[in-house]
């Protein structure tokens, strides 16, 4: 009988091993078929490969779960309907995986489904694009013409061949090309060589070997001229410019630079700003307040285009100019926009806008003769476009597993461990920011609409009865040194708390007392009035703010001459002691070498207690104590690769080791195209030790061929 048991046993614990060697083979073949598919682009394939793994995942639900996910997203790319139902499979089958958090809000921002009757019979391609921006393409669909994307103020020319997918660089640095309709020569924006003057308005041939010529040097009278197409015979180009008037759609002559004011383009909005210029060139499309309009380029009639209600923002003109493409969204903020199209003749609308696609991602660069569109966009790794940041909770003790996953920055968990406040852009183009509150064991969001610039830094009132969030500019949009503001997290109420000093000698990495009445903050020995730049240190010490009266008073003074970056400060549990990230020099920060030191909340005992240690960002938010008060943990590094990990010190000092949790660990839980090996750029601890962290995902550059669009 004893032998029978011990054979058993041992059976099933062979079994467990297979089912486990199974589970981490199927793992990596999930994650081998999702980066194939990033590098080929042969989405059809990795739809194929995804469904296998499905099917042989059985009833592995991790697994089975990311297979799934994975053929949602990739008929997503496709504008393929099928993706809504298996987003839908997705929450309905894995509720318990990180999965259906990331399949939520992309159904929600589907809409109800569309037929295909609705929805047409068009069909997409992906081209293989690399770093680069695409603006236009010639004509008959075979030269995209782009810039590189380089990270940099001024980037090279750049022309993409879309059969083989081949670049041609210039060696001519510059921005937004467009092609003449022959495709010989490009208009673009030259280097900026920094000052108050715009870049200049330069054209250059397509022909290896080409010099550029400068048509426009000055940004008088018409700033900074932004190309946007040629005239029909090639003899002068078209371009957008500031003018004392508003936005000034001019025409520039190709011989000598001669600058003719076509028409002031009054109150028109969007972001980017987009006109369109129709194909034999004598009219104009363009945005103002929400709708789209079409005018005579040198009249001033104007009649709207696609009356569809919520927010239009035009796209392009058809090959033909028979048509206008646009994209509506009913709400504001959204990020998720539909595509129409209108018909029109002779400068006014002939006929009802036509739904060609729902969800549209992009923009599109034009259409071609054959009848082809071609769509270029950058995708993230979260729905939303212009979403460059993803906030993670990772639950270090179950093998730092994520188990939630949404799209936001700067989050601070509330005292109890319930909630998480953070800040997320609109998606509306507009560059504001707005507050949000996340119950973490539901998910449930309450948006603190703010229309904020510039936030940064949210901090909770250890009561829990709402939070600080720090704005370089004030939520009305008046200029200003920037503010403290109080956020209840029950009514979004905002209260301004604290104004910025003048000379900004203050910095906002703040902590806050337990009795939410000091605001600790470090303290710059040079005033930077607005305007000035760039702003430059020391970094001298620490005071606390009265909040009530907005007096300040010395804490602690920095060894030395003080740091040359703001550091960071974060409040020990029982509020007795303060941590600080740093560069101790110029050296350091040129080097990326940060340190750590402590300090009481009474400015006695300041401590270096860890460094130098190598990170992979400036000044960030990114150490935090433990829930117990007895070590930090911060982000450093890995020396000699990309990528990061969480460290953890005792706050005594001493040897720091890893915490568990590390952006290699992340990046097989995740699906997003790839993780930015910088950062985190903040993060914050649960008080059961789970943590949250802002991952940055990176873009992904896509051109779509979109054939038989018009309808």
């Amino acid at each position: 009988m004893t032998q029978w048991r011990t054979m058993t046993c041992a059976a099933l614990t062979m079994a467990a091993l297979a089912q486990l060697t199974a589970q981490s083979s199927l793992d990596v073949e999930l994650q081998r078929a999702r980066e194939r598919a990033t590098i080929t682009g042969d989405l059809p394939a990795a739809i194929a490969e995804y469904q296998r793994i499905y099917e042989r995942a059985g009833a592995d639900r991790v697994v089975s779960s990311k297979a799934l996910i994975a053929q949602a997203e990739t008929y997503e790319k496709l504008n393929d309907a099928r993706a809504q139902e298996l987003f839908k499979q997705v929450v309905d089958k894995f509720s318990d995986q990180p999965a259906a958090a990331l399949a939520r809000p992309r159904l929600a921002a589907m809409g109800p489904a569309v037929s295909k009757a609705q929805a047409g019979a068009s069909s997409t391609r992906r081209i293989q694009v690399p770093n680069i921006v695409l603006t236009d393409i010639n004509r008959d669909g075979t030269i995209a013409a782009g810039h590189e994307q380089n990270g940099t103020a001024n980037q090279s020319l750049v022309l993409l061949n879309l059969a083989s997918s081949t670049v041609t660089r210039l060696n001519v640095e510059g921005t937004g090309p467009v092609l003449s309709l022959d495709g010989r020569q490009l208009a673009y924006s030259g280097a900026y060589s920094g000052g108050p003057l715009a870049p200049p308005l330069q054209i250059v041939g397509t022909a290896a070997g080409s010099t550029p010529r400068t048509l426009v040097q000055t940004s008088r009278p018409v700033r900074g001229l932004q190309p946007i197409g040629w005239s029909a015979d090639g003899t002068s180009i078209f371009a957008l410019g500031g003018t004392d008037g508003g936005l000034g759609l001019v025409s520039v002559r190709v011989s000598d630079g001669t600058i003719t004011t076509l028409k002031t383009l009054e109150g028109i909005g969007g972001n980017p700003i987009v006109v369109r210029v129709s194909p034999d060139r004598r009219f104009v499309a363009y945005v103002r307040n929400g709708t789209v309009y079409i005018a005579g380029i040198e009249g001033q009639n104007q009649t709207a285009v696609g009356q569809i209600a919520g927010v239009n923002q035009l796209q392009a003109w058809s090959a033909d100019g028979s048509r206008i493409f646009f994209t509506n969204t009913r709400s504001t903020p959204s990020t998720t926009w539909d595509l129409w199209s209108v018909p029109v003749a002779d400068g006014a609308v002939s006929g009802p806008p036509s739904l060609l696609q729902k969800s549209f991602q992009g923009s599109l660069l034009g259409a071609s003769t054959t009848g082809t569109s071609y769509s270029f966009r950058r995708v993230f790794g979260d729905a939303a476009e212009r979403m460059t940041a993803n906030l993670l909770v990772a639950d270090r003790s179950a093998g730092s597993r994520i188990v939630d996953m949404f799209p936001g920055a700067s989050a601070a968990v509330s005292p109890d461990g319930e909630r998480v406040a953070f800040l997320r852009i609109d998606g509306n183009g507009g560059g504001y920011y707005d507050p949000i509150v996340r119950v973490l064991a539901t998910g449930t969001e309450r948006l603190c609409k703010l229309n904020s610039v510039g936030p940064n830094i949210v901090r909770w009132l250890h009561d829990g009865s709402g939070f600080l969030i720090h704005l370089s500019r004030l939520p009305s949009g008046a200029d200003g040194p920037g503010s403290f503001y109080f956020i209840n997290a029950t009514s979004c109420e905002s209260t301004l708390v604290l104004q910025d000093l003048a000379d900004r000698t203050r910095g906002n990495m703040v902590a806050l007392s337990l009795d939410n009445k000091t605001l600790y903050a470090t303290k710059r020995q040079t005033p930077c009035p607005r305007g000035t730049a760039p702003c430059s240190g020391p970094w001298t010490g620490i005071v606390g703010v009265n909040l009530a009266t907005g007096l300040e008073s010395p804490v602690a003074t920095f060894p030395g001459n003080g740091f040359p970056n703001e550091p960071s400060l974060t409040l020990s549990p029982d509020g007795s002691t303060l941590a600080l990230r740093f560069f101790a020099s110029e050296a350091d920060s040129r080097n990326q070498q940060a340190r750590i030191a402590t300090v009481r909340a009474d400015g006695s005992g300041y401590r270096e207690i860890v460094g130098p240690f190598l990170v992979n960002n400036g000044p960030s938010d990114n150490v935090r104590w433990t829930p117990d008060g007895q070590s930090l943990l911060f982000a450093m590094a890995k020396a000699g690769q990309t990528g990061w990990r969480i460290m953890r010190v005792s706050a005594g000092g001493g040897q720091p080791v890893f915490d568990g949790l590390d952006s290699a660990s992340l990046v097989g839980d995740i699906a997003v195209p790839t993780l930015n090996p910088s950062g985190p750029f903040n993060m914050d601890v649960l008080p059961d030790g789970r943590m949250i962290v802002s991952a940055r995902t990176e873009a992904v550059n896509e051109l779509w061929a979109i054939d038989n669009i018009a309808r």
